[in-house]
């Protein structure tokens, strides 16, 4: 082999390697094409090697985040990682058993057009998949069935990342960043390490690539359309008062999305209002327990049109995507959503308090709010979208000290990643059920703020809890009325 023949093959696997079109594939054609015969696999094996270092260097800070948190003893990067070992067997004892099958493949053109055509048909096939509409988390079947679609990988002319991606959209898992997204970045190492008569050993692994349709009618539950919210429609841009995408606290969003259990997660500078951007990707088929953080709104609101205000970058600007199965009022998420806010941040040594319907007390002071918003068809809530703002650092005004509180004078040096590694996750949990259950009507007789005192709106009375259904329940000289929505004043 020539210098310029490696150049040229070197460019052939540079520009398919991310690309769902089987980079192996292309380099036997071009082997074919400029004439070039070796023994083995030895020529794509370093070409791939070589993309295989390039990828750990892009990754190599969410690579060493994953091990961070799996040395801190973080459950769910041991979980993550176990998904990742168990997509890589199918590949390492295929690889293994059939190392000769899959040699002879790479001398053989028939072979490889044959799987352009199968490679072809995976990537058309993802246009009438059905994602799940419930969340889209990895789980050991789908991350089998990756494995799988990555052994089948192996044969040259088949895409790795193609049949990867096509096999979690085929498991429910959201192509556009989400799970088998994610997936397919960690299987680049783990899928190295399948040998192959040790010399396909960096050959079974597979890359990170969007929707093979990104501008196409795709599945719904899927995210091919996101790019357009971010990148392409201005009007739409303008809307939401989208700022630039950024980090947060540190962290990238795919990185976040890992540290929160979240299929995915959205992270901007500044925003007209999160929960509008959640409505937005609602809309286009986002999954369940899609997550978006903004530093700043510039129309972020409360109950009753009120504005919430915060400064960039003291507070948590949360907006949560529920698609709940069971018809549940809106207010009954809120209730849900606060005992999650309050028990996190229980762990973190604060004592906190919910006021029926929405506010998060510390010490008589307001530290956030809820507010929930539900979109209905045919007599069910097509989704619920969770805005949740708390005041973390700085300081409070002083036209609203006395009635409002931050985490930083409660608890000095809490992170907001303190609290959404918490939060987060329990909002995954949130039960889907059209009453409070036993175990959440106590959990919230404990943390009632309003219990026991006396109302001068909307009626007069003495709060005593609330129902199965959310309602707030208050003891009045004609008896127990139930009180529904609006807002309440204590005497």
């Amino acid at each position: 082999m020539t210098y310029w023949q490696g150049l040229l093959l070197g460019l052939v696997q540079g520009l398919t390697e991310f690309l769902p079109i089987s980079s192996s594939g292309h380099l036997v054609v071009a082997e074919a094409a400029i004439g070039l015969s070796t023994p083995g696999v030895v020529v794509e094996v370093a070409l791939h090697v070589a993309t295989l270092l390039a990828v750990v260097l892009v990754y190599a800070q969410r690579i060493w985040g994953l091990i961070r948190d799996a040395v801190g003893g973080r459950a769910t990067a041991w979980r993550y990682i176990g998904l990742l070992a168990l997509a890589s067997v199918p590949a390492g004892i295929v690889g293994f058993v059939l190392a000769d099958v899959f040699e002879r493949a790479f001398d053989s053109l028939l072979v490889v057009g044959v799987d352009f055509v199968v490679t072809g048909l995976i990537l058309w096939s993802t246009r009438w998949v059905i994602a799940q509409q419930g969340r889209t988390a990895p789980t050991a079947a789908g991350a089998l069935g990756i494995g799988v679609a990555q052994a089948a990988a192996i044969l040259p002319g088949i895409s790795r990342s193609g049949a990867t991606v096509a096999a979690g959209l085929w498991h429910g898992h959201c192509g556009c960043g989400g799970a088998s997204g994610r997936a397919s970045v960690g299987q680049w190492c783990p899928g190295g390490g399948g040998p192959v008569g040790g010399e396909f050993s960096g050959r079974v692994g597979v890359r990170r690539v969007g929707h093979p349709d990104s501008h196409s009618t795709a599945a719904p539950g899927c995210l091919p359309s996101l790019r357009t919210i971010l990148l392409g429609d201005r009007r739409r841009h303008d809307r939401l008062g989208l700022g630039r995408v950024m980090r947060y606290d540190g962290l990238e969003p795919e990185e976040l999305a890992i540290r929160l259990d979240a299929p995915r997660c959205l992270c901007f500078d500044r925003v007209a209002s999160t929960l509008d951007v959640v409505h937005e990707i609602a809309e286009q088929g986002a999954p369940a327990g899609t997550v978006v953080l903004a530093d700043e709104q510039a129309e972020g609101r409360g109950r009753h049109g009120r504005r919430w205000q915060s400064q960039r970058g003291s507070g948590i600007l949360l907006a949560y995507l529920a698609r709940p199965r069971v018809a549940a009022e809106s207010g009954l998420v809120a209730l849900r959503a606060g005992l999650a806010v309050v028990q996190s941040l229980g762990e973190l040594g604060v004592e906190a308090g919910l006021k029926w319907p929405n506010d998060v007390v510390v010490r008589d002071r307001k530290l956030g709010g809820i507010l929930c918003e539900a979109r209905w068809a045919q007599g069910r809530p097509r989704w619920v979208a969770v805005g949740i703002g708390l005041n973390v650092h700085g300081r409070v005004p002083p036209e609203v000290s006395t009635s409002a509180v931050a985490l930083d004078d409660v608890r000095a040096g809490t992170a907001r990643l303190d609290v959404l590694q918490r939060l987060v996750p329990r909002l995954h949990a949130m039960p889907d059920a059209a009453q409070l259950d036993a175990v959440e009507q106590d959990a919230f007789r404990h943390c009632d703020w309003l219990r026991g005192r006396w109302l001068s709106s909307p009626v007069e009375g003495r709060a005593s809890g609330v129902g199965p259904d959310g309602a707030l329940l208050v003891e009045t000289e004609d008896g127990l009325e139930r009180i529904v929505g609006g807002s309440v004043a204590t005497a």
